[in-house]
């Protein structure tokens, strides 16, 4: 097993490719429907066609209750269709609307993109978790269920951080980043933590409200490149134990964080080429 300090250079380059997998959501599926779960469900529906909503919800580890919340946020927007059981009138089955599945095959062309250029990324992080793909290992998925793979697996490590986490305070992934990039570096100007989280600098003071709030994080002012104005963020004693109890989750989802990464590693095709 890695050390410490390589482990937690992983979990950094893991939040760096939550960011450009976000984004290319956020671009093509519309913001409010950039989440993990959001994706995992119409990528599901793209590849399993006709479930029902209990079995869906079976599929993805899922309550019911998050899951009608979040078809009713698809079906408002006519990404998501329902129809009637053929064989069963008591049951509904569920499918993406045409609407539904253009702004999936954009997601699609977006996610291709990421997964090829962040490859030597993936491999990277791959080493560090200790489990190294080949330098000429390529996956024979589709970029769609790389990307469904991806968020099964990343769904299993949220939730395990997240109840790992819970009783230092409830976080978000972008909070998770900034906590996990203190840690690595110690302390860290506002301006660095935006520019990585690429989020505006009142985003950023809203973010670091909340984990100062907390008692996760303090910002003092004191001398950093020669500048006394200048804002540092690092922890608290709270934040520290908070930072060590993500990174044991790491190390136990290590391996099969590892295998999806290098099962993302998709190969370009002819078209690729601009």
């Amino acid at each position: 097993m890695p050390d410490r300090d390589t482990m937690l250079q992983a979990g950094v380059l893991l939040f760096t490719l939550t960011v450009d997998l976000t984004q290319a959501a956020v671009e093509t599926l519309g913001a409010g429907n950039s989440g993990n779960r959001q994706v995992q469900i119409l990528l599901a529906l793209h590849t399993r066609p006709g479930l029902t909503p209990s079995r869906l919800a079976e599929s993805l580890g899922m309550s019911r209750s998050s899951l009608s919340h979040a078809l009713a946020r698809f079906e408002a927007e006519d990404l998501v269709d329902r129809s009637v059981d053929s064989t069963d009138r008591r049951s509904m089955r569920l499918g993406l609307s045409p609407k539904g599945d253009a702004r999936l095959r954009a997601f699609e062309k977006a996610l291709r993109q990421v997964l090829l250029g962040r490859a030597d990324e993936l491999r990277t992080c791959t080493n560090l978790l200790g489990f190294p793909a080949g330098p000429d290992t390529w996956s024979d998925q589709s970029v769609l269920e790389a990307g469904e793979r991806l968020g099964s697996v990343g769904a299993a490590y949220v939730d395990d951080v997240s109840a790992a986490m819970r009783p230092l305070g409830p976080l978000e992934w972008r909070e998770r980043f900034v906590m996990a990039l203190i840690h690595q570096h110690g302390g860290l100007r506002p301006a660095q933590l935006a520019a990585a989280l690429r989020m505006s600098s009142s985003g950023t003071s809203t973010l670091l409200d909340r984990l100062e709030a907390l008692g996760l994080v303090l910002r003092t002012q004191g001398p950093d490149a020669g500048d006394r104005r200048a804002v540092l963020v690092s922890f608290t004693p709270k934040g520290a134990k908070a930072a060590e109890a993500a990174l044991d989750v790491l190390e136990r989802h290590a391996e099969v964080l590892a295998d999806v990464m290098g099962s993302a590693l998709i190969r370009s095709r002819s078209d690729d080429i601009a």
